[in-house]
């Protein structure tokens, strides 16, 4: 996944508010924590729907200007 876009890597979640997430914590530079949060997600060519918990936190450079985000999310169905 490194070197991709969520938007390359997940395009399916376009309509469900998780870009708009990311892209919050990366304009504030403030984590997001969500516990079950609803998604959904393709599993080969069929719709998935699950539950996770996930965290985004900001990663800063040594100016504190945010330069990426690391997500970790885990599957609580």
């Amino acid at each position: 996944l490194i070197g991709h876009t969520i938007r390359e890597v997940w395009p399916e979640v376009a309509d469900q508010g998780i870009y708009e997430l990311f892209g919050q914590v990366y304009q504030t530079g403030e984590p997001f924590t969500a516990a079950e949060y609803e998604a959904r997600f393709l599993d080969g060519e069929q719709e998935k729907t699950g539950y996770y918990q996930f965290v985004a936190q900001p990663i800063k450079d040594k100016q504190g200007r945010v330069t990426d985000i690391m997500i970790q999310a885990t599957d609580v169905t």
